[in-house]
């Protein structure tokens, strides 16, 4: 003998168990407000960015020519 769940059961587990779960939840913090300072020193990246740059562009140049060295051994 098995449970087989009638369509009346589901919706009262859908319409009225559902809500339950759903006001239980988390909840999410509200924004901070305007005029806050920023977070803890090094949180943003945006005094870094053009570090970065450089980083990445020269990174770059070393892969060309690393490529392009392996070319021409070959």
């Amino acid at each position: 003998m098995r449970f087989v769940p009638n369509k009346f059961t589901l919706t009262f587990a859908a319409l009225f168990l559902l809500p339950y779960i759903v006001i239980g939840g988390p909840t999410t913090p509200p924004p901070p407000p305007q005029g806050t300072p920023p977070g803890p020193p090094g949180t943003p990246i945006d005094s870094g960015i053009f570090v970065l740059l450089l980083i990445s562009l020269a990174f770059g140049v070393y892969k060309i020519y690393t490529l392009n060295k392996q070319k021409a051994s070959s």
